[in-house]
C-alpha cells in the first residue's frame, strides 16, 4: 500500500500503468500538506465533476487541479534509461 500524504517540499514521481504500460507522468512539487487519496475518494466534495470523465477518473484533469488548486507545481525533468 503507497502513503498517499504527501507533505510540503517533497518531489514526487506520478506514474501509472504496469509492465510494458508503466509510464512517468510527471514529476511535481508539493506546494502544501494533503492526502492525494482522500482527494480522489471525495469525489464532488473536494472535487468539481467537471473534472471526472463519465464513471472513470480522469488523471490527467485531477493532475491539472491539483496544480490550480496550489497542491503542487510541475518540475521538468530528463529521463535517462540505464541500459542493465
Amino acid at each position: 500500500m503507497q502513503n498517499s500524504k504527501l507533505q510540503k517540499g517533497e518531489l514526487i514521481l506520478f506514474t501509472t500503468g504496469e509492465y510494458s504500460d508503466f509510464s512517468n507522468i510527471m514529476l511535481v512539487k508539493v506546494l502544501k500538506n494533503f492526502d492525494i487519496q482522500e482527494l480522489q475518494d471525495a469525489g464532488s466534495d473536494n472535487f468539481i465533476e467537471i473534472y471526472k470523465t463519465s464513471s472513470w477518473f480522469s488523471y490527467t484533469k485531477f493532475r491539472l487541479w491539483l496544480i490550480e488548486q496550489g497542491y503542487i507545481e510541475e518540475l521538468s525533468y530528463r529521463e535517462y534509461w540505464l541500459d542493465g
